[in-house]
């Protein structure tokens, strides 16, 4: 399994920042660690990931920081909305999608930043749609 953790003594680790002389001790976690391990032991509930509704995926940072404001329109209009954490590949975000059992994926690109959408796929049917936030929470609220 590994550490999830680690720490120590620095001998004058105040010298680097001009006053010389004293030591200190320093403990750290490390959060991707610790998630890490408890999906690989299965500790996480199962009903954090059946309350999801939808998880927006995105390809860069325009469409990440436009991905964002819709989880946030979404969320205060009452659908449970994830918001993959960074943008990068649509493979290893619908993996991550999949393996949590949400139903919907919304994917924030280019086309739907210029068009106001989201394209939102159904996990279960494969079908893909292109639908404003109002629409989507008309769907899943």
């Amino acid at each position: 399994m590994g550490s999830i953790g680690g720490g120590g003594r620095y001998a004058d680790l105040t010298g680097v920042f001009g006053v010389p002389g004293l030591s200190g001790v320093g403990i750290s976690f490390g959060a991707d660690r610790i998630y890490d391990v408890m999906e690989g032991l299965g500790l996480f509930p199962e009903t954090l990931t059946e309350s999801v509704k939808i998880m927006i995926a995105s390809f860069d940072e325009p469409s990440f920081e436009y991905a964002f404001q819709c989880a946030s329109q979404l969320r205060k209009a009452g659908v449970a909305t994830e918001l993959y954490p960074e943008p990068g590949k649509l493979k290893k975000q619908f993996e991550y999608a999949a393996k949590r059992n949400v139903p919907y994926v919304a994917i924030a690109g280019e086309n739907e930043l210029s068009g106001g959408t989201l394209m939102v796929k159904n996990q279960k049917t494969g079908e893909q749609v292109a639908l404003t936030v109002e629409q989507i929470v008309g769907r899943l609220a």
